[in-house]
Order: C-alpha cells, then structure tokens, then sequence
C-alpha cells in the first residue's frame, strides 16, 4: 500500500512539474513570438533593392545581419573598396557607418491601421553633419516624407531674431538650414539637431548660444511624427 500511494505521489509530482516547465517555456517564448510579428529590421534590409543601396549587394547585407545575430564583428567591403560597419541592429532600428564621412539609419514605424513604414536617414559626417530623410513602404516604394513629418523643422525654429542677426552679420549664406537626424533606437523618436552652427568659428559658435534651439524631438503618434514643445532658453 505505502509503495502504491508512493507511486502515485511521484507521478503526481512529475505531472506537477512538467506543467510548469510548459508554462515557463510559454512565458519566455510568447513574449519574443508577439513582439517579431513579420519581418523585422534586418529582414527588410537584406529584402531592400540594390537600386536603393548601391555600395552594398544583397551578400553583404546578409551578412552584415548574419554577423550581428551572431555577436561577430559586422563589417564588409563596399562597392567603392571601403569598410561598411552595423554598429546596431534590433527587431525596428539598424544603423550603418559606411564610413567616416556616411552614416545610414533605418528605422520600421508601426502605424495605427496595422502596417509598417520605413524610414531611412542618410547622413553626411563632412565638412558639417547634414542628414536626409527618406520614406518606404514595406515593398521599398517610395512615399511622400509629408505624410510622416508634416511639420518639418525651419531655420526659425532653432534661430531666435538675435542669432539670425549674428549669422547675418558674419555671412548672409551661412544661415542654411543644415541638422542632423538620429532615431531613438528603443523609442520610436527622431531627434534632430540643428548643426548650422558648426560651420561658423567658435568665438561666434560661442555668441550664438545663448539664442540657438539646439535640437527638436519628434514622437510618433502611430502615423505621423509630432514635435515636442520647445525647450525654454
């Protein structure tokens, strides 16, 4: 008798067990099964047209994504004989240094009706850091970037009248509109940073400060980016 109930016990035990070993496993799989829903940020990359990334082909892309899943040192030769690195790589944002004058970013949008959207900054590091924003479907169609940012940054919002008045003195073509776009790896933010004063020399870099909106904040809103509010001076 005392062997019997023995017998039932362990094997009530086991079952026991074995339920929460499922239930574990559940809880760590279900997590990273509803967060990859379709392709992630390395998929659409490696799927992107050599037309619209021409220093890289397909091979290089792969393997760009292949090395980073795989903790290895991402980096290949392009098309014009240099080294292109991924520095980062997650399931909505990669970045790329192509060298030390490109830099290049994509980041995948979640968009209220259930779709994704690409975006791409394209970055020039010389003589002064300007980026380029571009828009993609999911198919690399081109869209209009109005239908993301609306409301894009202008020279006034980051020049008070006193700055543009002291670029004005200096250099009436200095005060373009040049900035440097940089996502949020983990949020989906864009940040962009007015960089029209790097092109001036530090005494008047140093003049201009007081009156300058360094950066603006965008958050996305489920289909379009919205500025934060300015920062007081």
């Amino acid at each position: 008798m005392n062997d019997y109930c023995m017998m039932i016990r362990r094997f009530w035990i086991l079952l026991v067990l074995g339920s929460l070993s499922m239930g574990l496993l559940a809880q760590q799989t279900l997590p990273e099964e509803t967060m990859t829903k379709g392709p992630g940020a390395g998929e659409r990359f490696v799927a992107m047209p050599d037309s619209l990334c021409t220093l890289l082909t397909a091979v290089n892309r792969a393997d760009l994504v292949d090395f980073m899943a795989n903790h290895m040192k991402a980096e290949v030769d392009n098309r014009l004989s240099g080294r292109t690195r991924m520095t980062q790589l997650s399931s909505s944002y990669l970045r790329l240094q192509h060298s030390d004058l490109a830099q290049w970013q994509m980041k995948l949008l979640p968009t209220q009706q259930g779709d994704t959207l690409i975006c791409v900054v394209e970055t020039v590091l010389t003589p002064v850091v300007d980026s380029h924003l571009l828009l993609y479907d999911t198919d690399w169609n081109a869209l209009p970037l109005d239908r993301v940012l609306p409301q894009p940054p202008t020279l006034s919002d980051f020049l008070s009248p006193e700055a543009h008045a002291i670029f004005q003195s200096q250099n009436a073509s200095a005060a373009l509109l040049l900035t440097e776009a940089t996502f949020t790896p983990d949020e989906n933010q864009l940040v962009i940073r007015f960089t029209t004063p790097d092109s001036v020399d530090a005494e008047v870099c140093k003049r201009l400060e007081p009156y300058l909106t360094s950066s603006i904040t965008y958050y996305w809103q489920g289909n379009r980016f919205e500025r934060s509010l300015p920062q007081a001076r």
